[in-house]
């Protein structure tokens, strides 16, 4: 599990924010040390399976939610023209891959989870032809009304993951052997 460790930050904004500006990897999680003051970025979430929450005093887990900024459209595509194709990506990677995307504006993506691909397009629902029915294959269309480059929008990028009312969480790496009590 790939991960960065960030001191002294100053609130639960800056590490998200750290997350977001992440380039050595995929920041797809992160905890809050609030009594330590540490931000610790993931490259997974307890949703890949290969971790998974447990219960801490002083750490809060968040994870990135890129895929609420679209509108998703199940069983359509929009287009055949992607600007790009990218395998193996999660809808969530995808997602992100489309909000940082450097060389054109991306609008949206189709999505095939069967086959966890990504396709890019710079067109709009307004911009096309419209959608067609695909089974299968699920259209995502950019919400303009998140457009990135201030601060409060990139820390709604994340979820508070508190599924145990009353309790902090951390992620731990999933493995056969038996978890420290530490959180990490």
């Amino acid at each position: 599990m790939t991960s960065r460790l960030i001191t002294n930050f100053t609130s639960v904004e800056s590490c998200a924010e750290e997350c977001t500006k992440e380039t050595t990897f995929d920041c797809r999680s992160f905890d809050v040390d609030n009594k330590r003051r540490m931000c610790k970025l993931y490259n997974t979430s307890h949703e890949t399976g290969k971790a998974y929450l447990k219960e801490a005093q002083f750490t809060d887990h968040y994870k990135t939610a890129f895929s609420k900024l679209f509108n998703r459209l199940p069983n359509h595509v929009l287009t055949v023209k992607h600007k790009r194709s990218i395998s193996e990506l999660s809808v969530e990677q995808c997602a992100r891959r489309c909000i940082f995307e450097q060389t054109f504006r991306c609008s949206g993506f189709d999505y095939e989870p069967g086959y966890s691909i990504c396709y890019l397009t710079d067109l709009t629902i307004a911009e096309s032809n419209g959608v067609k029915y695909q089974h299968g294959a699920d259209f995502y269309e950019r919400d303009l009304e998140f457009l990135p480059g201030n601060l409060l929008e990139k820390i709604n990028l994340y979820r508070r993951r508190n599924e145990m009312e009353g309790n902090n969480l951390y992620l731990v790496e999933q493995n056969n052997l038996l978890v420290s009590n530490t959180p990490i």
